[in-house]
């Protein structure tokens, strides 16, 4: 963290960093506050109940910014209002709600160099999926989308993102 802050420190602009929010235990989510994070991203992979209930509580308390990565198979994200638990709403919906910033992944970035050709490498690694197992690599395969990726330039230009 102190790097990515020094690294920084000479450009004219406000960085805000959040930090690591699946980490082994409610200590280390502080020690990441202290380190100068401005907030904890906890994703869907990695949510176990006690690190939520922390983070919430962190939020609610420190004034932290919480980042909820959405469910990647059924497009849910926790911090939506008024959604029933067990319902499902389209991403691109949860745009329109107040406080509410749906993510955007680095590795999806529109029209970079190689997005496409990397994403499916990328994608196994950060869900922890086995390319040596079918049902794996199909699951990984349907998510990359390029019209989605598409689609994310007109969102970002339009202050929005998925």
């Amino acid at each position: 963290m102190r790097q990515m802050l020094a690294a920084t420190d000479s450009v004219p602009i406000n960085f805000l960093f959040t930090g690591k929010g699946n980490d082994s235990g409610p200590e280390a989510l502080e020690d990441i506050i202290r380190a100068g994070a401005a907030g904890l991203k906890l994703h869907e992979d990695w949510e176990r109940h006690q690190l939520l209930s922390k983070i919430v509580w962190m939020w609610l308390t420190d004034d932290i910014q919480l980042r909820l990565k959405r469910s990647a198979v059924v497009q849910f994200t926790h911090t939506t209002p008024r959604v029933p638990a067990g319902d499902t709403l389209p991403i691109i919906k949860v745009c329109e709600y107040e406080n509410v910033l749906p993510s955007s992944t680095n590795p999806t970035r529109p029209f970079t160099r190689n997005t496409l050709d990397e994403h499916l490498d990328m994608l196994m690694v950060c869900h922890h999926l086995d390319k040596n197992i079918p049902e794996d690599l199909a699951f990984a395969e349907s998510r990359i989308r390029a019209e989605t990726v598409a689609a994310e330039d007109v969102l970002h230009d339009t202050a929005r993102s998925l």
